[in-house]
């Protein structure tokens, strides 16, 4: 950059713009308004004080096109499009830094782009006066940095003459339960040094590894307020083999499974109750179940199969409050099976979506889907038969004989769960709820990419509709949807379901649990300008009333000490100094 342009978002005004800048004033002061108050009976008025607002920049502009028209309007649309900004955030502002002055940063906005003035008549030359308007009126300096060794008082000297807001990173070597320091006799502090007696943060209620039946039941009378996002008949049988409840396989050798009689057009399989409930209903609670969803390819029809594996939480009534779902969908069968979890209203319906609200549903990320090709299959009906369809929304019924034919589409697609054996948990926190899924690399998963995942879902919810989503048992269902080769009388592998465990854990949310904020490894990082402190990115919510969020006067030494249990933690101070 040269000492006569400026540089407004990496564009220069001279090389990019071909702008003459003239010579810029900068303003000693933002603009100033005095705040005073009448007084009755008073001679005179009460000062207040005065209130410092933006900064304005006034940049002499000439453009020299001499005769040439074309160049002159090419000239003045280039200026256009780089200073009007319409599609923009209208709350960002943007840098500017001027050539004779090129370490110092201004952010703000153009608040006024004049009409040229041409300087002569029949030359293509004018001039205007740019304004850039500074909402925060301080210049920035270049970032600084610099370590701080906690066992002694530091001393941080910006460069600069105003206050700036510096970023303190703090990587301890053992878990911490408070640390902090003091600047400018000012106080910032995290956690609590309380030496109380520390309480459980999870206490178990139920572990289930699901090595028998002897727990859950099928009576209809408790089956009956249990419910689903969709209808479904609680039919078919279930097993435990030792290691985790699957459908019953069938006995004629074709490793299918017994989900029940087909009905048609709706759900159908096995759903097993908890029948020895919790001990106590829990408010706030941590759910983790062990899901095996596989879809098997040995065929276009085990490839269309649909079923749904799903974990549903009861409260108090045995209605259901929480669902965790694998499910594959009936629209483009063969497609990518998602994971649904969701939330119902205390006493709510799944049928009224004011009731429900869903933490997530996704097929999970893209770089676990395969595209395969997609064909289209003859399939010829066994036997005379009436199926269900949903066509535009509307309910019909098609007869079809023996010997009839249609086409069906294999889309041969598959993604995170076409073959998923993982844990998932689920946590309520007052009205904070947290999701984790964790899947390790399986090898032998049909699932032929690297197919370690994780991942956390976190919602607040603010409305707190949900806050009475108290959880005093579970369900379990395996669920299987018709599609039409079941109905022209094809026999196929449905999908492999199980679950092979659930645990439930009451969260102790007292005063008297004391957590730590951060763990050994894991980086604190305590932003003033944002006033937040985060622990590896996420924010931490265990911040000292009396944290002041303290600044440093740039030009300055300015003393700081850090808690001493903070010895042999690493810790970096960054600041941007700032100029007035």
């Amino acid at each position: 950059m040269r000492k006569d342009e400026f540089d407004y978002r990496g564009i220069l005004s001279g090389q990019d713009l071909h702008l003459t800048v003239g010579q810029v004033a900068l303003p000693i002061a933002p603009k100033m308004s005095e705040q005073t108050q009448e007084i009755p009976a008073k001679y005179g008025n009460q000062y207040l004080g005065t209130s410092w607002s933006s900064k304005e920049i006034q940049i002499p502009i000439a453009v020299q096109a001499q005769g040439d028209q074309e160049l002159y309007l090419q000239l003045m649309q280039n200026i256009s499009n780089v200073l009007i900004e319409t599609d923009d955030d209208p709350s960002i502002e943007y840098p500017l830094r001027f050539g004779w002055q090129p370490d110092v940063t201004y952010w703000g906005h153009f608040t006024s782009v004049p009409q040229p003035t041409f300087i002569s008549t029949g030359v293509f030359d004018t001039a205007f006066t740019l304004v850039f308007t500074m909402s925060d009126p301080r210049g920035y300096l270049p970032k600084e940095s610099m370590t701080i060794d906690p066992t002694k008082e530091n001393v941080i000297t910006p460069k600069g003459n105003a206050k700036t807001e510096p970023i303190f990173t703090i990587t301890p070597k053992e878990p911490l339960y408070y640390c902090g320091y003091v600047l400018n006799e000012q106080i910032m502090a995290i956690g609590s040094d309380d030496p109380v007696t520390d309480a459980p943060e999870y206490t178990r209620v139920l572990s289930d590894p699901m090595n028998t039946m002897a727990s859950f039941t099928t009576d209809a009378s408790i089956l009956a307020p249990i419910k689903s996002n969709k209808v479904f008949h609680a039919q078919g049988q279930a097993e435990s083999n030792g290691s985790s409840i699957i459908v019953t396989p069938l006995k004629d050798g074709t490793g299918r499974r017994y989900f029940g009689d087909d009905t048609v057009g709706d759900w159908y399989g096995p759903v097993l109750a908890y029948k020895k409930g919790l001990t106590k209903t829990l408010t706030d609670w941590r759910v983790t179940t062990y899901m095996h969803h596989s879809k098997f390819r040995d065929n276009y029809h085990s490839r269309r199969a649909i079923a749904s594996n799903e974990l549903l939480l009861l409260d108090t009534n045995g209605q259901t409050i929480g669902r965790i779902a694998i499910q594959d969908i009936l629209e483009n069968m063969s497609q990518r099976p998602r994971l649904q979890v969701q939330l119902v209203r205390s006493g709510g319906s799944f049928s009224n979506e004011k009731d429900v609200h869903t933490i997530i549903d996704t097929v999970g990320a893209n770089s676990f889907y395969i595209n395969r090709s997609n064909i289209t299959v003859k399939i010829t009906y066994k036997k005379d038969v009436t199926v269900k369809k949903m066509v535009n929304g509307k309910t019909i019924y098609q007869r079809h004989k023996k010997g009839d034919t249609g086409y069906v589409k294999d889309y041969d697609n598959s993604g995170l769960f076409s073959d998923f054996n993982g844990k998932i948990t689920l946590e309520k926190r007052g009205n904070e709820y947290n999701l984790y899924i964790d899947r390790e690399y399986d090898p032998k998963s049909v699932v032929t990419k690297k197919n370690a995942y994780h991942l956390h879902e976190k919602w607040i919810d603010n409305s707190h509709v949900f806050d009475e989503c108290y959880v005093s048992s579970f369900a379990i269902a395996f669920l299987k949807h018709a599609i039409e080769d079941d109905e022209a009388g094809y026999k196929y592998h449905e999908p492999y379901l199980s679950n092979s465990g659930v645990t439930i854990d009451e969260i102790n949310t007292s005063d008297k649990t004391r957590k730590p904020i951060a763990l050994a490894g894991q980086k604190i990082e305590i932003n003033t300008a944002s006033q937040q402190v985060t622990v590896d990115g996420k924010v931490c919510t265990q911040i000292n009333w009396s944290s002041e969020y303290p600044l440093l006067y740039g030009g300055k030494p300015n003393p700081i000490m850090f808690s001493e249990n903070l010895a042999g933690s690493e810790i970096i101070e960054t600041d941007i100094p700032k100029i007035k």
